[in-house]
């Protein structure tokens, strides 16, 4: 119950939807739908600031939903749900275990000729782990690549210590790794099982010639593999791996079929991104999309997902926009502003040097030279870039003016870098998808009944679920 202070508006921006208008803060993802004449009304109500305790009883119940939806200032201050919480500790590493892939995917962002025989140190990952185990109670880390059961010998001496660290000082770890799926065998799947990995799999499609860009050097190609995990282990590929697409020229007409696939396979999600131009696709065919194809494919899904061909699949790059639509402060590391690139996240590439991402490789994400001890982590300029950049977009441009920058934050930092070559811009293609996904939810929302509502409430509950 607010009981004193002065009441007002957030700074914020309105969209027209077809219920009336949505307001939306500046500096969180609150919003709300008002009909015009009531957004009116609120506004001259509030022009000056309001105090509570002269409210009457009707007034009070209004202005006590917009405070718990984030879209008042009561002595200047938020709701502090609304407030995201500066994390000078990530609580979550990726390591880039080797540059070297058996793979030669020819859109890889990865790829670049001097790093691909590049192989982190153990004693350097160690080193890293045990000084963020002793600043904090949890972490979770992911092992990437290049390929990263090519050094699956290093996995198991990594999270042996890591265990071993957190047991003796009562701290959590948690594990992910991401792989082209080529690599598994019975003893790798066991171990994966035996410490409760989160797997990512990469594959563009239900069919070779979707998976065209993705060469192999050697051996079975990417969708034989996973063909081949599907029918020898399948429990393993059903109930612990998720499928990650790159999604391009040559693979996009298969992505819907693709997930129907999936579905029918009883794969629990699919994840999926847009080519970027960075890595080995600087030097190869451009396969890049359109902003109409990759808006095109969204519809498809979500019509897809209305009409019932899509539900037990979890679409993971669809649901983490609408989740933003769900909590004050947006969870997701990259669909926000700032990104955790800014505080959250710690990439140790395979050279051996900090990075606050690794979507691309750019002097903007190095957090100083190869080896640099791991107490530089804690205050770093380039954490300081990716929320300087955040607020400078926000003041300037077509960012100044939209009234989804609370939800979006700007876009990726990194798509923009590979877009346009600086930080200072925004991604079209991240651009477009926030411009057409956040007033088609807003208004799903304003809906007696939605299934694109019902699958999203679906699918946090089978989550929520899986963490009791």
């Amino acid at each position: 119950m607010l009981r004193s202070g002065i009441a007002k508006f957030v700074p914020h921006q309105t969209l027209a939807v077809s219920d009336g208008v949505a307001v939306l803060a500046r500096n969180s993802s609150a919003w709300a739908v008002m009909s015009d004449c009531d957004y009116e009304l609120t506004v001259q109500f509030l022009k000056h600031g309001v105090r509570i305790e002269e409210l009457s009883a009707a007034e009070s119940i209004i202005i006590e939903k917009m405070w718990d939806c984030g879209l008042l200032l009561i002595d200047a201050q938020p709701i502090s749900s609304s407030i995201a919480k500066k994390t000078n500790v990530p609580s979550s590493l990726l390591l880039k275990v080797t540059g070297t892939c058996n793979f030669a995917c020819t859109y890889c962002y990865d790829f670049e000729k001097d790093r691909f025989s590049k192989q982190l140190s153990g004693e350097r990952v160690k080193e890293t782990i045990s000084f963020l185990l002793d600043q904090r109670d949890d972490l979770t880390i992911t092992f990437h690549g290049g390929e990263p059961l090519l050094r699956f010998g290093l996995i198991k001496e990594i999270v042996d210590y890591a265990m071993l660290l957190a047991k003796e000082n009562r701290k959590i770890v948690r594990f992910a790794i991401q792989t082209n799926g080529s690599r598994f065998t019975k003893e790798v799947i066991a171990f994966l099982e035996e410490h409760s990995f989160s797997i990512g799999i990469s594959l563009d499609g239900p069919d070779e010639s979707s998976n065209s860009l993705r060469v192999v050097r050697k051996g079975n190609s990417a969708l034989a593999c996973f063909k081949e995990l599907l029918k020898n282990h399948g429990k393993f590929a059903r109930e612990r791996c998720g499928l990650l697409a790159v999604v391009s020229a040559v693979s996009l007409p298969r992505i819907p079929d693709f997930a129907r696939w999936l579905q029918i396979e009883k794969v629990q999600s699919l994840s999926f991104s847009f080519l970027d131009n960075a890595g080995a696709a600087l030097t190869s065919d451009n396969n890049k999309l359109s902003v109409e194809e990759v808006i095109g494919l969204f519809k498809k899904l979500l019509f897809m997902i209305e009409n019932g061909d899509i539900w037990e699949l979890e679409l993971k790059s669809l649901l983490s926009r609408i989740d933003n639509l769900n909590r004050l402060v947006p969870k997701d590391f990259c669909h926000k502003g700032p990104c955790a690139a800014s505080d959250d996240f710690l990439v140790l590439d395979a050279e051996g040097r900090y990075r606050t991402c690794d979507c691309v490789y750019d002097k903007f994400f190095e957090m100083g030279e190869p080896g640099a001890e791991a107490r530089t982590i804690m205050i770093n300029p380039a954490r300081s870039l990716v929320e300087e950049r955040h607020h400078r977009l926000g003041s300037v441009g077509q960012c100044k003016t939209c009234p989804l920058f609370g939800l979006c934050g700007g876009t990726c930092v990194a798509k923009a870098i590979a877009s346009n070559g600086v930080a200072d811009s925004v991604d079209p293609i991240e651009c477009a998808i926030s411009k057409f996904i956040y007033p088609f939810m807003i208004d799903e929302y304003m809906k007696p009944t939605s299934k694109i509502v019902e699958y999203y409430r679906y699918h946090q509950g089978r989550r929520q679920g899986a963490l009791q």
